[in-house]
């Protein structure tokens, strides 16, 4: 289920290269959205903390902020509704999907080795 929006941007754009009717691009402002949202979520994860551990040599004090869970991936599905068979739309979507760490690929990389979470027992 966590790569299903993943693999219909590989198969939009397998369609994109069979049928290349349309556009290039197609369903821009939720892919924007999306990539917004997903750069805010990248952003807060890896490169704020690193930036707060340069600049204190500690990570003492340091209060994590949560990102915007699974918002980026609404817009993400839009954009593959709208941009259906758009090579760059494809792409672009495809990026985001695995960029966005707030989405449910990250939460599979995350929980992976987590027994708590996946054996019952």
């Amino acid at each position: 289920m966590s790569f299903a929006v993943p693999a219909l941007f590989v198969a939009s754009l397998a369609s994109s290269v069979l049928r290349p009717s349309r556009p290039m691009f197609a369903g821009t402002v939720p892919l924007a959205f999306a990539g917004v949202i997903a750069t805010l979520n990248l952003y807060l994860s890896f490169i704020r903390p690193r930036l707060y551990y340069r600049r204190i040599r500690s990570m003492d004090g340091y209060r994590n902020v949560s990102g915007i869970p699974m918002v980026s991936w609404l817009g993400l599905i839009a954009a593959l509704v709208v941009g259906w068979g758009a090579s760059g739309t494809s792409l672009l979507g495809l990026l985001f999907c695995f960029l966005d760490t707030g989405g449910p690929v990250w939460f599979v990389i995350w929980t992976w080795r987590d027994r708590s979470l996946w054996d019952s027992g």
